[in-house]
């Protein structure tokens, strides 16, 4: 009965790992040719776009509304704490700029 415990029994050398670090392997495509889509994309009409835009924008509105919450509770505990009046420690959260306004009317229009 052999022992396979036995370092005779044992590979002779260590399997390589895999390198996390190792630069991509290039795909077997001809120069000009694109791999075809795992997945067959399927046609969205306007309506189910625009329910889903819309759908997005609430989402977005929401996460707004609770992360102004949460920074005007966490100001308010400041100010508790420093014994500072909180109308005097609100304008310094967030001094309004032109580039403020700027930056948020850019990025509500910007597509995305």
């Amino acid at each position: 009965m052999p022992d396979n415990l036995s370092i005779l029994n044992q590979p002779s050398a260590l399997p390589e790992p895999n390198n996390p670090y190792a630069p991509p392997t290039a795909l077997d495509l001809e120069p000009g040719e694109a791999p075809e889509a795992a997945v067959e994309l399927e046609y969205v009409g306007f309506w189910r776009r625009a329910g889903a835009r819309v759908l997005d924008t609430g989402v977005h509105m929401a996460l707004g509304l609770v992360a102004g919450m949460v920074v005007g509770i966490v100001a308010g505990v400041i100010a508790a704490l420093r014994g500072v009046p909180f109308a005097t420690l609100w304008p310094q959260v967030q001094p309004p700029t032109w580039m403020s306004w700027i930056s948020g009317i850019l990025g509500a229009c910007a597509p995305g």
